[in-house]
């Protein structure tokens, strides 16, 4: 057996070491102004939003599955309080989609990391954005500001869900690289003025706290708050990074939520983003200094039950890039995937320099635009940006002529030896697979090339009883407040009048 072994350690150094398997094997994590560092290293990191309470416990692996050959390497969610503490004190992590430990057991099966967005308020068009429905009963509460009331019971409720996923950090090979305490604060926080700064500041104070060994963010946070990466929130984020760059130069670009869809209303029309934009404005964010993007959503999925906020529907497919159903969304999925490929394939060029200054393209032309990292005229990768709206431009950039297609961006690269420039992708141009995916939906096979008949996938049903909540009785001489009454179990309460 020892020589056995000492054959087998002998064979490892001849062939080198054996490759760490990250997540699986123990890892550390950091940030630097180029990246979160995975083991020391700048990384770009292309994320997807996938929520585990919009899904069933048996899609989650499919779809991590197509998520990562979309070019993702991180998934991205929300944890869900109202989902995880019904009632107060009685937790459920284990119990169908409320199952968080097996959602991160199975992106890091998959080789993917983890963004773990806590809040505990979440928006999320979600049933009260999160908390559960006991929590308006706790006395002088004041959501989201400086009461202590809501500080006690939020910090509660965090440190239970770190708890729950100690055995899923770095330290451990589990696959979560970031935390998230609140959510989209700065847009709210002005309305409590100082107690709201107070609160902001108590947040980052708190998730510190915790002594986890993974970067703590927070989204849309424009008050300045110890502890915490600030991140960006928008349809458009790079206009943002020359401000961000002067107050934050020690933290990384971060843009956690990339809207390649939106919501939809009873009664509106289904929203849809053409796939040239959202592939032009991702493309934009690296050029400008992005190493991390994450789309909301990448899979929107389904409001079961009475999960979903105000006046919003059953489906939150988002227009993502896998449908609710868990099948990819053609063209938009290709399209992207094409992209992300080339950012991970040159990852090292993007990660490895210093955020660039713009050249101009154009002599007194400001949107038209070359951002190079690496050396210039030798060896780089460069985004050829054309912001101009309506108008194409012709643009010499070193030695050779590019066409540049308006609202577009163009990735070319030149490696050591190479003579020219070579075109890598263009946010406006669909290849021949993206062209060819508008005629065949996702999910489908042609039976016959002379046949117009599909043959789908394979789909797997199951009855779920509706709940029904309890038979009673009550008498009152006026309306009652109607949550309080059916402890938000069911939209309807019946009266009955009688007259004397």
């Amino acid at each position: 057996l020892v020589t056995s072994v000492l054959a087998a350690l002998a064979v490892v150094g001849a062939l080198g070491a054996i490759e760490k398997q990250i997540p699986g094997d123990p890892y550390t994590v950091g940030y630097s102004a180029r990246g979160l560092l995975i083991d020391g290293k700048p990384r770009v990191l292309t994320a997807g939003a996938i929520h585990y309470p919009r899904s069933t416990p048996e899609m989650w692996d499919p779809m991590m599955k197509k998520a990562k050959r979309g070019g993702l390497n991180t998934i991205d969610t929300y944890v869900f309080w109202n989902m995880h503490e019904r009632t107060k004190g009685e937790y459920d992590f284990a119990t169908d989609r409320a199952n968080l430990p097996l959602f991160l057991e199975t992106a890091q099966r998959n080789g993917l990391f983890v963004m773990l967005r806590i809040g505990p308020y979440v928006c999320a068009e979600w049933n009260y954005g999160g908390f559960p429905q006991w929590l308006r009963h706790e006395k002088d509460i004041v959501y989201r500001t400086n009461s202590e009331t809501f500080k006690r019971e939020m910090k509660r409720f965090v440190g239970k869900v770190v708890d729950v996923v100690k055995p899923y950090m770095p330290e451990h090979g589990g696959p979560i690289i970031g935390m998230q305490i609140e959510n989209e604060l700065g847009d709210h926080q002005w309305r409590f003025g100082h107690d709201g700064e107070l609160y902001a500041d108590w947040c980052g104070e708190t998730a510190t706290s915790f002594n986890v060994s993974v970067p703590w963010i927070m989204c849309r946070q424009y008050h300045k708050v110890d502890g915490v990466i600030p991140t960006q929130n928008d349809f458009y984020c790079d206009q943002y990074l020359d401000r961000y760059h002067k107050n934050y130069p020690q933290f990384p670009d971060m843009w956690t939520e990339m809207w390649p869809g939106w919501f939809q209303r009873w009664g509106e029309a289904a929203p849809h983003r053409p796939i040239e934009d959202i592939a032009y404005a991702v493309a934009k964010w690296y050029a400008y200094g992005g190493t991390y993007v994450a789309y909301y959503m990448y899979q929107g999925g389904t409001n079961f039950g009475r999960t979903s906020g105000p006046f919003i529907m059953t489906s939150y497919d988002y227009d993502g890039f896998i449908d609710e159903y868990g099948l990819e969304n053609w063209p938009k999925y290709l399209h992207l995937a094409e992209l992300h490929k080339h950012l991970l394939d040159n990852a090292d060029y993007i990660t490895g320099n210093p955020v660039t200054r713009a050249q101009q393209l154009v002599k007194g032309n400001n949107q038209v635009l070359a951002h190079v990292y690496g050396k210039p005229n030798v060896d780089y990768l460069a985004f050829l940006v054309n912001a101009d709206p309506k108008k194409n431009v012709t643009a010499h950039f070193d030695g050779a002529s590019f066409e540049l297609h308006r609202w577009s961006v163009t990735l070319v690269r030149r490696k050591t030896g190479e003579q020219k420039p070579v075109v890598l992708y263009n946010s406006a141009h669909l290849s021949h697979d993206v062209r060819q995916a508008l005629e065949t939906p996702a999910g489908f096979k042609r039976i016959s090339s002379h046949a117009n008949v599909l043959k789908t996938q394979s789909i797997s049903w199951r009855n779920v009883a509706p709940p029904v909540p309890d038979d009673m009785t009550i008498e009152s001489d006026h309306p009652l407040e109607q949550i309080d009454v059916t402890d938000d179990r069911t939209d309807y309460l019946w009266y009955r009048t009688r007259v004397k």
